[in-house]
Formats: structure tokens, sequence, C-alpha cells
């Protein structure tokens, strides 16, 4: 039997820095704890992470979708500055969904 994985190989992270799934689900819990400065901290490191995966992922998905992401980071990094709870928490939540469609292409 043949199995086939419906994930997208461009976005394996071959650094810790790429794991963009990881740095979404550490800012949610940071979030959820009010921690604000560290929630500060993994969102430039959401930012560089999808920085150096940006082009890779590129490869196999459209501009719009790559634009999505590149505004929703920036938005979130907003949000969390303003140390909007509810806001912050609901772009994780766009966040989460951007990354999982940019996984299926």
């Amino acid at each position: 039997m043949l199995l086939v994985s419906c994930v997208n190989p461009f976005k394996v992270p071959m650094t810790e820095q790429q794991d963009i799934k990881s740095w979404i689900l550490k800012a949610e819990k940071e979030i959820s704890k009010d921690n604000w400065r560290e929630a500060q901290k993994i969102g430039n490191e959401l930012s560089d992470g999808w920085g150096s995966i940006r082009k890779r992922i590129s490869l196999n998905a459209s501009s719009d979708e790559m634009t999505q992401m590149d505004i929703a980071i920036e938005q979130f990094k907003v949000y969390v500055k303003e140390e909007d709870k509810t806001v912050a928490l609901a772009e994780v939540e766009r966040l989460k969904q951007l990354w999982q469609t940019l996984a299926s292409l």
C-alpha cells in the first residue's frame, strides 16, 4: 500500500528558526499567560523564521497566500505590542489557518 503525504515538502523546517508552527504555538501560549514581553520576542522569531523560509515556500504557493502570511505576521506583532489579548489570539488563529493552507499546497 502506498501512502501519499499531503505536506508541502518546501515547508519542512531545516532549522529550529524555520519551525513556523512551533513559533505560532509558543506565541499562543505566552499570550494566554499575558506574558507580553516573551510574546514579542517570539513574534520577532516568527518573523525571522518566516523570512528565512519564505523563498522556498514561494516555489509552491501563490503570491496572494504569501502576502497574506506576511500581513498576518506583521499584524500579529502590532497586536502583541499593544497587548491586545483578544485580537492577538485571533491573529494566532489566522496564522495557524494560513500555515495549514500553505502545508497543503
